[in-house]
Protein backbone atom coordinates (compact mmCIF):
# COMPACT_ATOMS: atom_id res chain seq x y z
CA UNK A 1 0.00 0.00 0.00
CA UNK A 2 2.74 2.45 0.98
CA UNK A 3 5.00 1.80 -2.28
CA UNK A 4 1.77 2.27 -4.71
CA UNK A 5 0.96 6.06 -2.09
CA UNK A 6 4.98 6.60 -3.43
CA UNK A 7 4.07 5.90 -7.05
CA UNK A 8 1.42 7.77 -7.05
CA UNK A 9 2.96 10.47 -5.58
CA UNK A 10 6.49 10.84 -7.83
CA UNK A 11 3.98 10.43 -10.96
CA UNK A 12 2.06 13.29 -9.66
CA UNK A 13 5.17 15.39 -9.52
CA UNK A 14 6.49 14.24 -12.72
CA UNK A 15 3.23 15.18 -14.16
CA UNK A 16 3.71 18.26 -12.48
CA UNK A 17 7.16 19.00 -13.89
CA UNK A 18 6.07 18.32 -17.68
CA UNK A 19 4.12 21.33 -16.93
CA UNK A 20 6.11 23.52 -15.83
CA UNK A 21 8.13 25.38 -18.34
CA UNK A 22 10.94 25.98 -16.14
CA UNK A 23 13.42 26.36 -19.07
CA UNK A 24 11.34 29.35 -20.37
CA UNK A 25 11.37 31.08 -16.53
CA UNK A 26 15.19 30.90 -16.46
CA UNK A 27 15.45 32.60 -20.00
CA UNK A 28 13.19 34.75 -18.77
CA UNK A 29 14.83 35.67 -15.21
CA UNK A 30 18.75 35.90 -17.11
CA UNK A 31 17.58 38.03 -19.98
CA UNK A 32 15.00 40.47 -17.82
CA UNK A 33 17.88 42.21 -16.14
CA UNK A 34 19.82 42.42 -18.93
CA UNK A 35 17.01 43.90 -21.27
CA UNK A 36 15.22 46.41 -18.55
CA UNK A 37 18.49 47.65 -17.99
CA UNK A 38 18.56 46.44 -14.12
CA UNK A 39 14.83 48.37 -14.45
CA UNK A 40 16.41 51.91 -15.63
CA UNK A 41 14.43 51.39 -19.04
CA UNK A 42 14.58 53.48 -22.06
CA UNK A 43 12.35 53.39 -25.52
CA UNK A 44 14.47 50.63 -26.50
CA UNK A 45 15.14 48.68 -22.84
CA UNK A 46 10.91 49.16 -23.49
CA UNK A 47 10.57 47.22 -26.70
CA UNK A 48 13.32 44.70 -26.03
CA UNK A 49 11.24 43.89 -22.97
CA UNK A 50 7.88 43.54 -24.79
CA UNK A 51 9.36 40.64 -27.66
CA UNK A 52 11.22 38.71 -24.23
CA UNK A 53 7.48 39.14 -22.71
CA UNK A 54 5.68 37.59 -26.15
CA UNK A 55 8.28 35.51 -27.14
CA UNK A 56 8.09 33.89 -23.54
CA UNK A 57 4.74 33.46 -23.50
CA UNK A 58 4.58 32.22 -26.89
CA UNK A 59 6.72 29.67 -25.94
CA UNK A 60 4.56 28.39 -23.07
CA UNK A 61 1.71 28.23 -24.96
CA UNK A 62 2.89 25.96 -27.83
CA UNK A 63 5.17 23.40 -25.36
CA UNK A 64 1.45 23.09 -23.26
CA UNK A 65 0.16 21.45 -26.73
CA UNK A 66 3.34 19.43 -27.72
CA UNK A 67 3.79 15.90 -27.50
CA UNK A 68 5.03 12.79 -29.15
CA UNK A 69 4.73 9.34 -30.09
CA UNK A 70 6.76 6.40 -31.46
CA UNK A 71 5.78 5.74 -35.28
CA UNK A 72 5.79 2.22 -36.38
CA UNK A 73 9.04 3.21 -37.88
CA UNK A 74 10.49 3.40 -34.54
CA UNK A 75 11.29 6.78 -34.68
CA UNK A 76 10.05 9.69 -32.65
CA UNK A 77 8.08 12.17 -34.03
CA UNK A 78 6.88 15.29 -32.72
CA UNK A 79 3.32 17.27 -33.38
CA UNK A 80 0.88 19.76 -31.70
CA UNK A 81 -2.17 18.20 -30.39
CA UNK A 82 -5.10 19.35 -31.78
CA UNK A 83 -9.00 18.64 -31.73
CA UNK A 84 -8.64 15.95 -34.27
CA UNK A 85 -5.54 14.17 -33.81
CA UNK A 86 -1.74 15.20 -33.88
CA UNK A 87 -0.32 17.78 -36.42
CA UNK A 88 1.34 17.86 -38.81
CA UNK A 89 0.01 14.42 -40.10
CA UNK A 90 1.97 11.16 -38.49
CA UNK A 91 4.71 9.56 -40.72
CA UNK A 92 3.62 6.43 -39.71
CA UNK A 93 0.01 5.23 -41.39
CA UNK A 94 -0.29 2.35 -38.30
CA UNK A 95 -0.25 4.56 -35.22
CA UNK A 96 -3.52 5.80 -33.14
CA UNK A 97 -3.65 9.29 -32.72
CA UNK A 98 -6.51 9.91 -31.08
CA UNK A 99 -5.88 10.01 -27.61
CA UNK A 100 -3.28 12.86 -28.47
CA UNK A 101 -6.49 15.41 -29.25
CA UNK A 102 -7.01 17.91 -27.27
CA UNK A 103 -9.16 18.02 -23.81
CA UNK A 104 -10.54 20.12 -21.26
CA UNK A 105 -7.44 19.58 -19.16
CA UNK A 106 -5.43 20.77 -21.74
CA UNK A 107 -6.69 24.43 -21.20
CA UNK A 108 -7.42 24.17 -17.17
CA UNK A 109 -4.54 22.52 -15.87
CA UNK A 110 -1.63 24.99 -16.99
CA UNK A 111 -3.81 27.76 -15.35
CA UNK A 112 -4.39 25.97 -11.95
CA UNK A 113 -1.08 25.19 -11.40
CA UNK A 114 0.40 28.71 -12.32
CA UNK A 115 -2.56 30.04 -9.54
CA UNK A 116 -1.58 27.26 -6.88
CA UNK A 117 1.97 28.51 -7.24
CA UNK A 118 0.92 32.48 -7.20
CA UNK A 119 -1.36 31.61 -4.07
CA UNK A 120 1.64 29.60 -2.45
CA UNK A 121 4.34 32.00 -3.16
CA UNK A 122 2.22 35.20 -1.96
CA UNK A 123 1.19 32.96 1.59
CA UNK A 124 5.47 31.92 1.80
CA UNK A 125 7.30 34.81 0.61
CA UNK A 126 10.32 34.21 -0.29
CA UNK A 127 13.16 37.56 1.32
CA UNK A 128 16.12 36.10 0.11
CA UNK A 129 17.80 38.22 -2.96
CA UNK A 130 19.76 36.83 -5.31
CA UNK A 131 23.39 37.51 -6.76
CA UNK A 132 23.22 40.84 -8.13
CA UNK A 133 20.12 42.46 -6.51
CA UNK A 134 20.15 44.49 -3.81
CA UNK A 135 18.05 44.75 -0.76
CA UNK A 136 15.02 46.67 -1.75
CA UNK A 137 14.32 47.91 1.52
CA UNK A 138 17.99 49.85 1.09
CA UNK A 139 17.96 53.21 0.64
CA UNK A 140 18.88 53.74 -2.76
CA UNK A 141 21.93 56.28 -2.69
CA UNK A 142 22.83 55.15 1.27
CA UNK A 143 26.22 54.18 2.90
CA UNK A 144 25.55 50.57 2.19
CA UNK A 145 24.09 50.63 -1.40
CA UNK A 146 25.65 48.86 -3.86
CA UNK A 147 24.55 51.38 -5.98
CA UNK A 148 26.87 54.21 -4.90
CA UNK A 149 30.29 54.27 -6.25
CA UNK A 150 33.10 54.06 -3.96
CA UNK A 151 35.98 56.71 -4.35
CA UNK A 152 34.09 58.68 -7.33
Amino acid sequence: MAASATEKTLTGVGNLIRLLPTGTVFLFQFLSPILTNSGQCEPINKSLSLILILFCGLSCFLSSFTDSYTGDDGALHWGFATASGMWPSPESKKEDLSPYKLRAGDFVLPPVVGAVSSVVFVMFPNTRHGIGYYDSSATPGGANSPLVRRGA
